[in-house]
């Protein structure tokens, strides 16, 4: 049994993936174009340990829609060490899409290092304004890059997890503890979360040789079943690396994956302006 149907409504996917259909890369970039969300651009925030890939999945979005491999967003979610990168636009050819990336220094074990899952519940709430440098402490409400009448732009729309596949089993137990955490406090905030696995290809070597039988790899469903979060979620990505030029394969997946946290994100925006009225 193809593992394909044990993720969120993969049928289509799967055979997207088989197939890797120019046609329906497209059709998955169109509507990424089009959307029209209430406000100017959703906001999606992307964690996780150090080194998990967060940077190279901007890198990889941006490619897909430059058409060409490109340093730009790469460079541009540099969080050089400490600090707090917000609107990391990714945009077409001929227009600028409908969500920005927050990029934040990766989750580490000690309690001094690595971003403070304090911090990260203030920037879900739009409590922290750019270029803040990171501290050994949180951030309080009385620091100079304390935000304390947030918009409904300057909110998190959606929380993105990204964690790689080859590392999934070493991840240190302090960083778990943290990550779960931040999934607790954000879950009873309502904001919807998303799982994307990258260095899928490092993880299984059927996978490397043929992306497209990343739904039928035991290996990629055992370490996926090992993330405690529910499937419908969790999008098992490849991002460019040393590709110099664009591969369907890795596109039609990462589309998939952007696409399904776009309509998350924007479904919660429109919760959340319900209820203020």
């Amino acid at each position: 049994t193809p593992i394909h149907s044990t993720f969120y409504n993969f049928d289509n996917l799967y055979n997207m993936v088989a197939s890797f259909r120019t046609d329906a890369k497209e059709k998955m970039k169109a509507e990424l174009c089009q959307f029209k969300p209430e406000v100017e651009r959703l906001r999606i925030l992307l964690y996780g340990p150090a080194g998990s890939g967060k940077s190279s999945f901007i890198t990889s979005v941006a490619n897909i829609f430059k058409g060409q491999p490109t340093s730009e967003a790469l460079a541009d979610a540099v969080c050089a060490g400490t600090s707090f990168t917000t609107k990391i636009e990714v945009s077409g050819n001929s227009e600028i899409l409908p969500f920005v990336f927050n990029d934040v220094m990766g989750l580490e074990g000690e309690e001094s290092k690595g971003v403070h899952p304090d911090d990260i519940i203030n920037i879900l709430k739009g409590h922290i304004k750019d270029n803040y440098e990171f501290q050994k402490h949180p951030l309080g409400d009385n620091g100079l890059y304390y935000n304390r009448s947030p918009s409904l732009s300057d909110k998190v729309h959606c929380l993105v997890c990204v964690l790689p596949a080859d590392q999934i089993s070493f991840i240190r137990d302090d960083v778990t503890k943290k990550m779960r955490e931040i999934r607790e406090r954000a879950s009873k905030m309502g904001i919807p979360q998303a799982v994307m696995v990258t260095k899928v290809d490092y993880a299984c070597p059927v996978v490397k040789s043929d992306l497209s039988k990343i739904y039928h790899s035991m290996t990629i469903k055992e370490k996926v079943n090992k993330l405690g979060v529910t499937m419908n979620y969790i999008f098992p990505v490849k991002n460019y690396h040393e590709e110099k030029d664009v591969v369907p394969e890795i596109d039609v997946l990462i589309l998939d994956a952007l696409l399904k946290t776009v309509h998350l994100a924007n479904d919660f925006l429109n919760k959340d302006q319900k209820s203020l009225h």
